[in-house]
């Protein structure tokens, strides 16, 4: 599937938003590139393995929970990373996503996206 299609599926998969709402939020959206970047897709604390090394420093030793893994649009692991942080949250961790993924990469992206997941089925 290209990044085309893609996005077709995901618009698509919106039972309340109408079909001109679709198309505003979907005019918001920058241009993305032909292809597809690997992405994990479900990077979130609970998938991270971490370790203390003797130097008493935390180190990522490991990420589990592949299976939502796979090529997608460059945005699509900082749009995903965030999914489950909520207004009330005060987990810190989503202050300290690198750059590569971090929301203020793709601040559209993420924005569509936080308004379009509020009207999916396919989320």
């Amino acid at each position: 599937m290209d990044i085309t299609s893609f996005e077709d599926f995901i618009f698509a998969g919106s039972t309340t938003a109408s079909p001109v709402f679709l198309r505003f939020l979907r005019s918001l959206r920058q241009e993305v590139s032909a292809r597809g970047v690997f992405t994990h897709g479900d990077i979130r604390p609970a998938n991270i393995i971490v370790r203390q090394g003797e130097d008493l420093t935390w180190k990522v030793v490991a990420l589990i929970d592949w299976e939502t893994s796979g090529f997608y649009p460059s945005y699509w692991e900082c749009v995903k990373m965030t999914n489950n942080f909520h207004h009330t949250d005060n987990h810190d961790w989503y202050l300290y996503l690198p750059e590569s993924v971090s929301q203020h990469r793709y601040p559209v992206d993420w924005l569509v996206d936080r308004v379009l997941d509020i009207h999916l089925k396919n989320s």
